[in-house]
């Protein structure tokens, strides 16, 4: 049984493909919803979980119960159409930061290295944490709502088409209110050009607990407070998208200060 452990997040009305190997773990994000209940993929709706809170926290419902319900020394999490690459290979990015792939089979699999286990494992074991590099907001070549951003935090505040801008208020108030010790971070990456997004990685066991306590801490309180009346479609999904404001902020606090590998 691998100690390494990378939770996929899968929708209950796809039929999507997995990673047959000891790392992946494929978990039906919102099992809870699952009318047909009879899956062989697990469900987050099992032992401490709030699968139910999948149509606003989305795929944060995966790592809640990864982090709720099993005990590895590496914790990760991708999504069913999303990975991490772990090729030694370099391979051309879109300006959205990732690589395009027609689908996930034998052969992208192969291509990605994420079949190699040896490999992934030796990689992985020499760092407390991996993730997606960064995106560049001056090279990113779309619109944001209409409108370009020039920083990180214009990335969230113009995105009027899905949250309205007493969202990424709200989700900083929280931070410096709850977590003050990471207000010099969230402030600092929020103006820079450094863009962390997607929310997938691979961390320590020691990260991923702490990571988990400041990110969910904030989202439960953003999601008593954030009055979402008169949303509908993907603006119900508010909660998650502020949650990726956190794991920016995250990412920007474990690399500029700390001594995290």
């Amino acid at each position: 049984m691998s100690n390494i452990r990378i939770f996929v997040s899968h929708r209950i009305d796809i039929d999507s493909e997995t990673v047959d190997t000891p790392v992946y773990f494929p978990v039906r994000c919102g099992a809870v919803y699952d009318e047909e209940g009879n899956s062989e993929i697990q469900g987050d709706d099992t032992g401490d979980n709030i699968s139910k809170l999948r149509m606003s926290f989305c795929e944060f419902t995966v790592q809640y119960w990864a982090w709720k319900n099993a005990d590895v020394n590496y914790y990760g999490l991708c999504h069913y159409r999303r990975y991490l690459s772990f090729s030694n290979k370099k391979f051309d990015q879109c300006s959205r930061g990732y690589i395009i792939e027609n689908m996930l089979n034998d052969e992208s699999i192969e291509k990605y290295g994420l079949n190699d286990y040896d490999n992934m494992a030796k990689q992985i074991k020499k760092y407390d944490l991996i993730t997606g590099g960064s995106m560049n907001v001056d090279e990113m070549d779309f619109l944001f709502g209409g409108k370009r951003a020039h920083c990180i935090k214009d990335i969230f505040m113009i995105q009027e088409h899905l949250f309205d801008k007493s969202a990424p208020e709200l989700t900083l108030k929280l931070v410096d209110e709850l977590y003050p010790e990471y207000s010099k971070a969230a402030e600092e990456y929020m103006a820079s050009k450094k863009y962390y997004a997607y929310n997938c990685f691979v961390m320590s066991k020691k990260i991923f607990n702490e990571y988990n306590k400041v990110l969910f801490d904030i989202l439960f309180e953003f999601d008593k407070q954030f009055d979402t009346t008169g949303y509908e479609g993907n603006k119900l999904r508010a909660t998650g998208y502020m949650g990726e404001i956190v794991y920016g902020v995250y990412m920007w606090y474990l690399q500029h200060h700390t001594d995290c590998k």
